[in-house]
């Protein structure tokens, strides 16, 4: 009887199956982010300073489907770095810190962990006969490393975000966790700046993610 492998830990299964969800995932983040409202509307909120009246794309970009914006950036880009850390045989789930104290402590210090290395001391388990089989030594919940974690040095060797484009998510994530107490943080900034800013994201990002889903689309089409 084939095993049936709990999905939150099933990409640990083997290559194969860790390629297929890598590509799923990348679909996903295209998705997501390309419903990015400037990025969207990038001409016409351009043009929307340049006029007298401030028109409905002026305000929805600066206000209205800001907040939403960021969180599309950052949930986009969470799922492209454990993309692509998964690509590279590296743990994205949190080590439960009681069975695994020195894996906890190097995840903990910002530096990935090597599924090889992970599954020398921890496998594949059954809490009982008609129950999933899962991979042991993680964190209860199944929880995934944070969007923050995979901006460090240590898991950016691995990634290896355009520098400007990583500078952008780390201040876009700032915004982002502001919205445990929202408010519309307003504050000066030169126009040109901004949209340079917002065309650099948008045609960086979205041109990355196709080039990453064309891949990893080879990849599994001839494995």
């Amino acid at each position: 009887m084939e095993k049936k492998y709990l999905d939150e830990t099933k990409v640990y299964v083997n290559r194969e199956k860790r390629l297929d969800i890598v590509l799923e995932l990348l679909h996903y983040v295209y998705f997501i982010y390309d419903r990015v409202y400037v990025f969207k509307n990038f001409d016409a909120y351009a043009e929307s300073f340049r006029l007298e009246g401030k028109s409905d794309v002026y305000w929805n970009g600066l206000h209205h489907e800001k907040m939403i914006d960021q969180i599309r950036i950052c949930t986009a880009f969470e799922n492209y770095n454990k993309a692509v850390l998964l690509s590279k045989d590296i743990l994205v789930h949190t080590v439960h810190p009681n069975s695994n104290r020195a894996f906890f402590k190097q995840q903990k210090a910002g530096l990935p962990i090597l599924l090889d290395e992970f599954l020398k001391t921890n496998t594949f388990v059954q809490d009982a006969a008609n129950k999933e089989w899962y991979l042991s030594g993680l964190t209860p919940n199944f929880n995934t490393i944070t969007f923050s974690q995979t901006l460090k040095p240590g898991y950016q060797e691995v990634i290896g975000l355009d520098t400007r484009f990583l500078g952008y998510l780390m201040n876009i994530n700032v915004k982002r966790n502001r919205l445990h107490f929202y408010k519309n943080y307003a504050g000066a900034f030169e126009v040109n700046r901004h949209l340079d800013s917002i065309l650099f994201a948008k045609t960086y990002g979205l041109e990355m993610i196709r080039n990453q889903i064309e891949t990893f689309r080879k990849i599994t089409s001839t494995a």
